[in-house]
């Protein structure tokens, strides 16, 4: 996917940007492979551990991780099929000039599904001590990257809050989460009755900003049986989101346009009407 333009910045910012993205990549790849990845403090977990975590970067590739995407770090992904992600809203985007707008401090219920999965489906296969998790997160960032709206998930946790640490109680019910500064909605992998495993869709809360731009980033991964970041199948997703007044000013500029060059047309008739009157 063709990573979006960065406005107002500098040649000398977005080499910054980039430099800053390399080295975060290069050490989660140089880091030991992720092996069991099965619970949500994974995502926190330091990436130079003896099993390594993400370490509060979630390859979502949006500002909040510097760029840095799933694809990132499985890099040795099983091409077999391709897979897909949707996100609904609901109440649903209005489609404005085609766009699609949302309204300001509006809490919207957002809902992403792997579409496509078929390494494992539903964990059949996977041998009696392997997990079959499937991952998901996402933020919404502004013009410049920061963040855009605020989040919730629908597990009930508070923000800020410890989990998932393990020092706060784990939410018994939800399929999302949120920690530390909350600009990232991740899914969950610790739920007390397993049924977390092979989850294809998720759900969480987002209310929108203000106003303004708005990029949502966000990635999904069809996990296999081996509980680690090889033979994967990862899909990277951007959405952008406009405010109503930006989409209307859109959406009257082409009526506009239209009709000042059919009154240019109209002038000049009239003019050479004139001109061979006279003559």
């Amino acid at each position: 996917m063709t990573e979006p333009a960065e406005p107002n910045v500098t040649a000398e910012r977005r080499g910054h940007n980039v430099a800053r993205r390399l080295v975060i990549a290069a050490i989660l790849l140089l880091s030991a492979r992720a092996e069991a990845w099965d619970g949500s403090s994974a995502w926190y977990r330091a990436a130079d551990a003896s099993d390594p975590g993400g370490a509060g970067i979630f390859g979502t590739g949006g500002g909040h991780d510097h760029g840095v995407a799933c694809l990132d770090c499985h890099i040795d992904r099983d091409l077999t099929n391709t897979i897909d992600a949707s996100a609904t809203f609901t109440p649903p985007l209005t489609p404005m000039a085609g766009v699609f707008a949302y309204v300001p401090g509006q809490t919207y219920g957002v809902r992403v599904d792997l579409i496509g999965e078929f390494l494992t489906p539903g964990g059949v296969g996977c041998g009696p001590f392997l997990m079959h998790t499937n991952n998901f997160a996402a933020e919404f960032d502004d013009a410049s990257g920061a963040p855009a709206g605020t989040l919730a998930s629908d597990s009930g946790n508070g923000c800020p809050t410890p989990w998932p640490s393990g020092a706060a109680p784990v939410p018994a019910t939800g399929t999302t989460g949120l920690a530390n500064d909350c600009q990232v909605i991740f899914s969950r992998m610790d739920l007390p009755d397993g049924s977390d495993q092979g989850r294809t869709s998720w759900s969480f809360q987002w209310t929108a900003p203000a106003g303004g731009p708005v990029t949502l980033h966000y990635g999904v991964v069809d996990g296999n049986c081996d509980m680690n970041s090889d033979h994967d199948a990862v899909v990277m997703k951007q959405q952008t989101l406009v405010a109503p007044s930006a989409a209307g000013t859109r959406a009257r500029g082409r009526p506009f346009g239209i009709v000042a060059a059919a009154a240019a047309v109209l002038v000049l008739v009239l003019l050479y009407r004139g001109a061979r009157t006279s003559a």
